[in-house]
């Protein structure tokens, strides 16, 4: 027998109709109502989809990096700090995978500035009327336009066994499928946006932000719903923030350093050895070792082109003292490029 439900997801308007008053409470942060909807309307359905969205409502879901998140906000771009985040829900992008082979999402984090749009004028409930009028096909004026601060990736923790269930064989659910299998499938994808929103909004309260700024919570998976929320002052002051991003940035630097020294001496390496050989031979050289010269030579004007120190004044090789080439080797190949 068909429920008054079934027949109302047989059709797009129907559809559309019952999610319209869960986005506008989702946005208006009744979370709670949202939830109580979504839990009666799965708990009248008998299939697995629905018992399996019940079991999870009081799964714990948290999200990791959220420290980087305070610092980032405090990253400039073009001399100008971001005056908007956005937190996109993303399901299927090598998330994590956990012991039963479930997929944790990801939360792509992006910094949007005045420039598309002017969130630092603006109060929630006009962002809000701005990106009511999202269908997917975005015309809010902030959609891709981020700015050039780095983007980062914040897992996700608790949604996995949810989430599996909802994108695993989603092609699979049309209106041509069991009915009631169809309306678990669709309130599946709006109870885990529902179960993001929540959680997003928890940090948002308990942790907060050091900055009080816009952040816009959206999915790049059905249901495409956004909702704005700010957040609440963070324990940590803003110059307390400011003064851990300065030591990340300090501590990444070093790092990049590092790395970057350690693959110039592999050249570096390279080079000595190329020496060896030439020097080795210099007195009666092969072909071989001629056309190793014009290859030594060649790279030498090729890093010349990028170094103050230009090119020497005859090939390196033909420095006969080791110590002296080693000082070389560092002035010439490493130090230039650190």
């Amino acid at each position: 027998m068909t429920t008054d439900l079934e027949t109302q997801f047989s059709t797009d308007d129907g559809e559309k109709n019952y999610f319209r008053p869960i986005a506008d409470l989702i946005r208006a942060e009744r979370h709670d109502l949202a939830e109580d909807m979504l839990i009666a309307d799965l708990a009248s359905l008998r299939v697995p989809l629905a018992e399996l969205c019940l079991e999870t409502q009081n799964d714990v879901i948290e999200l990791k990096d959220w420290d980087t998140l305070q610092q980032m906000i405090f990253r400039t771009s073009k001399r100008v700090l971001c005056t908007a985040v956005g937190l996109d829900l993303c399901c299927n992008q090598a998330g994590h995978i956990t012991p039963e082979g479930w997929v944790e999402p990801n939360v792509e984090v992006v910094f949007y500035s005045d420039e598309p749009f002017p969130f630092s004028v603006r109060s929630r409930e006009e962002i809000l009327a701005e990106n009511a009028i999202c269908t997917g096909i975005s015309p809010v004026p902030w959609h891709g336009c981020m700015t050039d601060i780095e983007m980062i990736w914040m897992p996700v923790v608790g949604l996995a066994r949810l989430n599996s269930a909802v994108e695993s064989n989603n092609t699979l659910y049309t209106r041509r499928c069991a009915p009631a299998d169809y309306v678990a499938w669709r309130l599946a994808e709006w109870f885990r946006a529902l179960r993001y929103h929540q959680t997003v909004k928890r940090y948002l309260d308990q942790e907060g932000l050091a900055r009080h700024l816009p952040v816009i919570v959206g999915s790049y998976h059905s249901p495409f719903l956004e909702a704005v929320y700010f957040p609440a002052p963070s324990r940590r002051s803003a110059k307390e923030t400011e003064a851990r991003l300065a030591a990340t940035l300090e501590r990444q630097n070093r790092e990049w350093s590092a790395k970057q020294e350690e693959k110039l001496w592999e050249m570096a390496d390279t080079v000595r050895e190329m020496r060896k050989a030439i020097r080795g031979t210099r007195f009666w050289p092969s072909r071989a070792m001629r056309e190793l010269r014009r290859t030594y030579e060649a790279l030498e004007a090729a890093y010349a082109n990028f170094n103050k120190l230009g090119l020497p004044r005859r090939p390196s090789w033909r420095i006969a003292d080791d110590a002296e080439f080693e000082l070389f080797l560092k002035f010439f190949y490493v130090d230039p490029f650190l």
